[in-house]
């Protein structure tokens, strides 16, 4: 008989992580080897009412409060799969849920899919440290996104049982014969904290050696459009912008482009990324997070400081003067995806997990 998963995870819209990855998990074929029941936590409204303290979102947490409970009680249960969130409000709710399935002797593993949790328990009181090294230690796993979180949690938290799980998605290998590198890709939502305006800061300075480049932009509408107007008005020949594409016009996006920037001011392991390594792109990012283990600095992209606008646009040049070869570190990129960023690789992953943690004798800890 089929051990029962609750998944407890959202769908889109909209279109984020951990979104992304409900649908690579409910269209795998992990529902041959397991029973999966969902539990949808999505918040269909806009991106900027994620995390907020109001009405809608405290009539959410009971309802999903009391979905876990019924379904615990009542559909047997096995194991139940949740995500770590990383604002104080956040952990409060997760620790509430951990705590009710641990009062249930039920397993538990929660996957995190961001890199800040670490930071959140250094700049927290003493309340929000103990709820989150409650759940590291005495859930029955951790999934972590890569072995330098993998790392950390070891080192803070040294009694918790940890997996390492890179995100993994179906791309289609496809034949490039990009002669000359004009169009420059940046898809992530639109907002500071992804590098959005840094990228924007450094287009005129680019554009005065190479006219006839283009910068394309994808994804959710969150800057300030008085901020960037004049650029916009006096390189717009230059420059594209679409508003959360997805679907054909997504992937277009990455086959008309040679190059993908995304210097982020803080990440996890940024689908976006893995996309780009699928469509055998050349990467400039940031060492923040996983990406480390995405892009090796010199081999298929750069990685820069967070903020450091010089450094964005000198190994942009690069690129564009000839002094790296832009075609052969796309090779390396869909090669790293290949090993690493599939989808098999994620679900097979994924499976191990789950059979490791529902095959172990654990006892009630808490």
């Amino acid at each position: 008989m089929k051990k029962r998963i609750l998944l407890m995870i959202p769908t889109p819209p909209p279109y984020m992580g951990p979104s992304v990855a409900t649908l690579v998990i409910l269209n795998s074929n992990l529902k041959e080897n397991f029973h999966l029941i969902l539990l949808d936590t999505a918040d269909r409204r806009s991106l900027k009412t994620l995390g907020k303290f109001d009405f809608f979102n405290i009539f959410h947490f009971f309802k999903q409060f009391f979905l876990l409970l019924h379904k615990n009680l009542f559909f047997k249960i096995d194991l139940n799969y949740l995500l770590l969130t990383q604002t104080k409000i956040g952990i409060l709710r997760d620790f509430i849920f951990f705590l009710l399935i641990k009062i249930l002797h039920k397993k538990v593993i929660f996957h995190f899919r961001g890199s800040g949790i670490f930071d959140l328990y250094e700049r927290s009181g003493k309340i929000i440290k103990f709820f989150i090294k409650k759940i590291f230690l005495s859930s029955d796993g951790i999934i972590l996104l890569c072995k330098r979180l993998k790392d950390i949690a070891e080192e803070k938290f040294p009694e918790g049982k940890y997996f390492v799980l890179f995100n993994g998605m179906e791309i289609p290998q496809i034949k490039r014969e990009d002669k000359k590198l004009k169009n420059i890709l940046f898809l992530s939502n639109l907002k500071e904290e992804k590098g959005f305006y840094d990228v924007i800061k450094i287009i005129p300075d680019i554009l005065r050696e190479y006219r006839d480049v283009k910068f394309i932009f994808g994804g959710g509408k969150l800057f300030d459009e008085e901020k960037i107007r004049g650029i916009l008005k006096k390189y717009e020949k230059n420059i594209e912008i679409h508003i959360s594409p997805k679907g054909k016009e997504k992937e277009n996006l990455f086959k008309r482009s040679q190059l993908f920037l995304l210097p982020s001011y803080n990440e996890g392991m940024p689908w976006a990324i893995i996309e780009a390594l699928g469509y055998s792109l050349p990467v400039i990012s940031t060492d923040v997070g996983c990406i480390p283990e995405m892009v090796l600095d010199s081999e298929n992209g750069f990685l820069i400081k967070p903020g450091d606008k010089d450094g964005l646009k000198e190994r942009i040049l690069k690129f564009l003067r000839g002094d790296v070869n832009f075609r052969e570190c796309g090779k390396i990129s869909r090669e790293i995806y290949e090993k690493k960023f599939n989808e098999r690789v994620f679900i097979d992953g994924l499976k191990k997990i789950f059979e490791e943690v529902l095959n172990e004798n654990t006892s009630f800890k808490l």
